[in-house]
């Protein structure tokens, strides 16, 4: 807060950080246990989240599953698509502003 009350924001882009995301889309191939297994395999998902993230994916149609830097996530993408999985990588611009 200035010293006449106005209130200001100092925001600028060092303080937005790119993250990546891999996202899930529904399929009528894959099994339910398949995709749980998939998810806790290359996703590091527990079982909850797993169950979680399929379930969303079924009703909603698609479901963020991983997120991190773009190199963890390619490597996550690439080992879903190499399981048949329908998935996207996507960047996203986070800030820690509120």
């Amino acid at each position: 807060m200035s010293k006449s009350g106005n209130f200001f924001v100092n925001y600028s882009m060092e303080d937005k950080i790119k993250t990546h995301k891999v996202t899930l889309y529904n399929d009528d191939k894959h099994s339910f246990e398949f995709v749980m297994a998939s998810l806790i395999k290359f996703c590091d998902h527990n079982l909850i989240q797993a169950e979680q993230c399929t379930t969303t994916t079924d009703t909603a149609g698609k479901c963020d599953v991983f997120s991190g830097n773009f190199d963890e996530v390619l490597e996550t993408k690439i080992e879903l698509d190499n399981l048949g999985l329908k998935v996207d990588l996507h960047e996203t611009v986070e800030s820690d502003m509120y």
